[in-house]
């Protein structure tokens, strides 16, 4: 297993979440994203999948994370699948749990997430 978590001592810009732009054919599965918040400028989530291709998200916990869990954007044969994206802290940072915008053919079903946001 994967632990990805942003720790307040280190000084580098990265927020410590994980970026997919213009890519294909990967897989995160298992990993436990914690704290996290957007790397890029442009990322919507800690976990930022865009213009991406046959990406499978499967199995993670993605918890307490900022501006967002999860975010699918203009990206095709995605599968984001038995995730836990949920903010347990109550963060006023966190919109909400996942984002899907554009794209095609993707299939986001069977992940624990807040009803309402």
């Amino acid at each position: 297993a994967i632990a990805l978590d942003r720790h307040p001592a280190f000084r580098a810009a990265s927020g410590g979440g994980v970026t997919f732009d213009d890519c294909s054919a990967c897989n995160m599965s298992g990993c436990t994203v914690l704290n996290a918040r957007a790397n890029e400028p442009n990322a919507e989530a800690a976990v930022d999948v865009r213009n991406s291709r046959e990406i499978s998200v499967t199995g993670c916990q993605i918890l307490d994370c900022a501006p967002r869990g999860l975010a699918l954007i203009n990206s095709e044969n995605c599968m984001v699948s038995g995730c836990t994206i949920i903010d347990r802290q109550g963060d006023t940072q966190t919109r909400d749990a996942l984002l899907v915008r554009g794209g095609t053919n993707n299939l986001v079903a069977g992940n624990l997430q807040p009803t309402s946001n």
